[in-house]
């Protein structure tokens, strides 16, 4: 674990900070703290769920505390073989920081190499071929934090790793909320930080009706992203030809029945069963095809 003691806070049973004022600059007042531990209780209910699923071993997750720092103050308080994780947040602009103790790496890293739960395992900074092997762990702790935010309209992207296995100094200033959360896994309990910018809470707290607009455009192009690789039901509908029912019943293979529309006319296109688009069918060699031509926005309705 790392050598710095879990912060007091929250909700923890623990000493909590000193009450905070109001009209301190860059301090927030106890409920806006308040509004971040009710976000990251959710953020560590899924997050356990989802290491759990990955690892194949039960996770367990706790908040151990809350405080405010300066960013200086909390870079240099991070153990220094601990993993940073740097993430841009928005609509700020900013940066927060995501810190994973060194034993919780080493952890996790072991349980996807294969290693026995009983070797020994050196706490030490991890390396850039070991980040890569990580990466899919470290996305999902990124995605579930995001979607806990995203209904504030916040939004936290990974910042891009470095190649080398030397890890980036950072050099941050202004107010960081900190949020530290113990993680239960193999047996022992591990510590998790995250540092955001104070202004970022104070932004999300402030106007919930235009933070719900912004985390709307938010999750669009991910859930945009998800869609690109479903598929589709595409028809080009023809039209209907009228014949007898006499006449159906002697229908014999190699006949060919008249459709009403003549070549080269306009037909729809049907996705899914609802009219979508206006075409044309067009030959290429031995190919039929369907030219799109405008879409059809007066028709929504399935077909019957």
């Amino acid at each position: 674990m790392s050598d710095h003691s879990p912060l007091a806070g929250v909700g923890t049973g623990l000493t909590g900070p000193p009450q905070y004022e109001v009209c301190t600059p860059g301090v927030l007042p106890v409920d806006q703290i308040g509004f971040v531990e009710a976000i990251h209780r959710q953020f560590l209910q899924t997050l356990a769920r989802r290491l759990g699923d990955c690892l194949a071993t039960p996770v367990g997750t706790d908040l151990s505390g809350i405080e405010q720092m300066q960013f200086p103050d909390f870079l240099n308080s991070c153990d220094g073989e601990a993993c940073l994780i740097p993430l841009n947040a928005e609509p700020t602009g900013g940066r927060a920081i995501l810190e994973l103790s060194p034993g919780f790496v080493q952890r996790v890293l072991g349980i996807l190499i294969g290693v026995p739960q009983n070797a020994v395992r050196q706490e030490r900074r991890v390396t850039g071929i070991e980040r890569h092997i990580l990466r899919e762990c470290f996305d999902n702790i990124v995605l579930d934090l995001r979607d806990a935010w995203a209904i504030r309209g916040v939004d936290f992207a990974p910042e891009p790793m470095t190649n080398g296995d030397e890890q980036t100094q950072f050099v941050m200033e202004g107010s960081a909320v900190v949020v530290s959360s113990l993680l239960s896994l193999g047996g022992a309990q591990e510590c998790m930080r995250l540092a955001v910018p104070a202004l970022l809470v104070r932004l999300a707290v402030k106007d919930p009706n235009a933070t719900v607009v912004a985390s709307q455009a938010a999750v669009r192009p991910r859930l945009l992203e998800g869609m690109r690789t479903a598929d589709v039901r595409v028809e080009a509908v023809l039209g209907g030809s009228s014949l007898r029912m006499r006449d159906l019943l002697t229908l014999e293979p190699g006949q060919v029945l008249t459709l009403g529309p003549p070549a080269n006319c306009s037909v729809e296109c049907v996705i899914n069963g609802v009219s979508k688009f206006r075409g044309e069918l067009v030959s290429n060699g031995r190919n039929q095809a369907l030219q799109i031509g405008s879409p059809i926005e007066t028709r929504s309705s399935p077909r019957a």
